[in-house]
C-alpha cells in the first residue's frame, strides 16, 4: 500500500527545490521620485509663471544591472550592481506672445536632468509564498519574495554639468523674459533603502525561467545627488526671480531578470559520471 500511494504522488507532482550560487542579470526602468512644492512667481509687471517639479517620471530608457547571490528553500541574499541616475526637473506653465501671428497662448515646457550614477548594494529576500513542486499537467510554477536592503549610489569624479536658456516674449509690447537653468551634483555619494517585491518563475524541471520585480529605494533625508539652478531674468526692468529642484536618488524601480545557476562540484561530477555513462 505504502509503494502504491508512493507512486500515485509522484505521477500527481514533479518535486524540485532550486538552490545554491547564481548571477542575475537584469533591465531596470526607473520613475523618479522627487519632492518639492509648485511654485507660482509674480514678475513686477504682473506677468505669471508657474514652476511644478516633476514627480514619478522617466529619463533615460532602461538601465542595465548584475546581481550574484545565493538560494534556499525560503530564502535569498545577493550583492549586485546596477546602472542608475538621480534626474530632478520642473514643468514651466506659462502664457506667452506669438508674435508671428499676434496671439497669446497657455504652454507647458519640460526641463529635466541629472547624473549618471552606479549602484552597489546587497539585498535578502524571504520566501512569502510558492510551493516546490509542480502538477504534471502544468507547465510553470511562481514563488514570490519579499525583499529589502542597502545600496550605494555613487557618481563619477567630476560631475555632468548641462544648462538651458531660451527668450520669450510675454505681451504684444513685445516684453521679454530669458529662462536659464543649470544642472550639477553637489555630493558623490548617497545612501538608498531598498523595499520590494520578486516574483520568481520556473519549469518543469525547476529551472529559473524570468523574474519580475518592483522596489522602491528611498535615499537618507539629506541627499542631493543632483540639483537644477532656476532663473528668470526680466528684460523690461531686470529682475531677476530664482529657485531650485533636487533629487536625492529616490525611485521606484521595474525590473525583468533571470537566476543562472553555477553547478557545485558535485553537480559537475554528477554530469560528467552521466556523460560517461552515455558514451558507453
Amino acid at each position: 500500500m505504502m509503494r502504491i500511494t508512493v507512486f500515485l504522488l509522484f505521477l500527481s507532482v514533479q518535486v524540485f527545490a532550486q538552490k545554491g550560487f547564481y548571477v542575475r542579470p537584469a533591465i531596470e526602468r526607473k520613475f523618479h521620485a522627487n519632492k518639492g512644492l509648485t511654485i507660482p512667481i509674480t514678475t513686477q509687471n504682473n506677468y505669471t509663471l508657474i514652476v511644478k517639479p516633476k514627480r514619478f517620471y522617466t529619463m533615460q530608457g532602461f538601465n542595465l544591472g548584475l546581481y550574484a547571490g545565493y538560494r534556499t528553500k525560503n530564502w535569498f541574499a545577493e550583492i549586485g550592481w546596477a546602472q542608475d541616475d538621480a534626474n530632478s526637473g520642473i514643468d514651466l506653465i506659462q502664457t506667452d506672445y506669438r508674435k508671428y501671428n499676434n496671439t497669446y497662448y497657455s504652454s507647458r515646457m519640460s526641463d529635466a536632468g541629472g547624473q549618471s550614477y552606479s549602484r552597489y548594494g546587497i539585498k535578502f529576500g524571504i520566501k512569502l509564498f510558492g510551493s516546490d513542486s509542480v502538477a504534471l499537467h502544468k507547465k510553470y510554477r511562481w514563488q514570490g519574495f519579499l525583499f529589502g536592503g542597502v545600496e550605494l549610489m555613487i557618481r563619477p569624479p567630476i560631475p555632468a554639468e548641462t544648462g538651458l536658456g531660451f527668450v520669450y516674449y510675454t505681451n504684444a509690447n513685445l516684453d521679454s523674459m530669458l529662462y536659464s537653468s543649470y544642472f550639477s551634483s553637489g555630493i558623490r555619494y548617497g545612501i538608498m533603502g531598498t523595499l520590494g517585491f520578486m516574483l520568481k518563475g520556473y519549469n518543469k524541471k525547476g529551472k529559473n525561467i524570468v523574474n519580475f520585480s518592483v522596489h522602491f529605494s528611498q535615499a537618507r533625508r539629506y541627499n542631493q545627488l543632483s540639483y537644477q539652478k532656476i532663473n528668470f531674468y526680466d528684460y523690461k526692468d531686470g529682475s531677476n526671480y530664482e529657485t531650485y529642484t533636487f533629487s536625492k536618488g529616490s525611485g521606484l524601480y521595474f525590473t525583468i531578470s533571470k537566476d543562472i545557476y553555477i553547478p557545485s562540484k558535485w553537480q559537475r561530477m554528477q554530469k560528467a559520471s552521466k556523460h560517461l555513462d552515455d558514451k558507453k
